[in-house]
């Protein structure tokens, strides 16, 4: 199939778009099958200086009435277009799912603004004043 007929441009087949040369290492649904390869306990080693150089944690005591969360490795394998392997990512989740609203957290606000909108009131603030 042509995209443009002038330039000759074709666009990929999609019977060989999976075809790779190199074996793409299978994402481990345990931490033990991914402390088993050398390539995925590098990237969780990776993610786990972010989360200390970031300052995610921070440790506290324990106290009898406290709800602690649990944490959870979740691994994905990024390719290119072609199908070859681009990158291995690991993430350590927290598992908020254990969380009750009210008592662990009271409310969850993430302050999104877009530019345009600020733009747009300090345009209108400026004309009033």
């Amino acid at each position: 199939m042509m995209t443009h007929f002038k330039t000759k441009i074709f666009k990929p087949n999609p019977r060989y778009a999976n075809l790779a040369f190199l074996p793409i290492p299978l994402e481990p649904h345990t931490v033990q099958l991914a402390l088993k390869h050398s390539r995925w306990t590098s990237t969780m080693c990776k993610e786990l200086d972010t989360v200390a150089t970031n300052k995610i944690w921070q440790l506290v005591l324990r106290c009898p009435s406290m709800n602690v969360i649990g944490c959870k490795w979740v691994f994905k394998t990024k390719l290119h277009a072609y199908g070859s392997l681009d990158r291995l990512k690991t993430h350590l989740v927290a598992k908020g799912f254990h969380q009750e609203e009210g008592v662990d957290f009271l409310e969850t606000f993430n302050p999104v603004v877009k530019s345009s909108t600020i733009r747009t009131v300090l345009a209108i603030a400026t004309i009033r004043h």
